[in-house]
C-alpha cells in the first residue's frame, strides 16, 4: 500500500488517512489518542509546568538576587569560558559533560533556588529544563547570559 500520510480535521475530532498516492482512505476517530496525550502529559508534565519552575531575569535583578543572599550560582559554560571570566561566586558545572553535571546537581539542594547562566543563554534554558526533570523547583535564568552582564 506504500507510505500513509495522517492529517489531523478539526480540533482533534478525527484523523484522516492518505495514502502515498494522496487517495482517500478513511476517517477514523482519535478520542483514545487524545486520551493517550493526556495520560502522557500528566506522566511527564507539561511546558506550563516547566515555566512555573523558571524565571528568566535582566541583569540588573538577576545582580540584586545573587548579591542579596548566598544562592547556588552556576555557571554552565565550558571550563575554558570560565576561566575568561565569570561572575563573581559562581560554580562551573559544564552543561555539554552529562555525567558530571548531572551528579553535581544531585549534590545540591533543590529545595534552595539555583541561578544559572551561560553565554547566551540558550544553554542556560536547556540546562533549567534539565533542572526541573531533576527535581529542582526555583530555577533563575540570566537574560541574555553572561554577554549580558555589566
Amino acid at each position: 500500500m506504500g507510505r500513509l500520510k495522517l492529517i489531523l480535521v478539526g480540533w482533534f475530532k478525527e484523523a484522516v488517512i492518505f495514502s502515498n498516492l494522496d487517495r482517500f482512505l478513511y476517517r477514523k476517530p482519535i478520542l483514545k489518542k487524545i486520551r493517550t496525550m493526556s495520560f502522557l502529559n500528566t506522566l511527564f508534565g507539561t511546558k506550563k509546568e516547566t515555566a512555573d519552575k523558571i524565571t528568566i531575569l535582566d541583569a540588573d535583578a538577576y545582580a540584586e538576587a545573587i548579591t542579596a543572599k548566598k544562592v547556588q550560582l552556576v555557571d554552565v559554560r565550558t571550563s575554558k569560558e570560565f576561566k575568561d571570566g565569570h561572575i563573581k561566586n559562581a560554580m562551573n558545572i559544564n552543561f555539554y559533560n552529562a555525567g558530571s553535571f548531572s551528579k553535581a546537581f544531585e549534590k545540591m539542594d533543590k529545595s534552595k533556588p539555583v541561578y544559572l547562566y551561560c553565554r547566551s543563554g540558550a544553554r542556560s534554558q536547556k540546562a533549567a529544563r534539565k533542572l526541573v526533570n531533576m527535581g529542582f523547583s526555583h530555577i533563575y535564568d540570566l537574560k541574555g547570559g553572561y554577554m549580558r552582564w555589566p
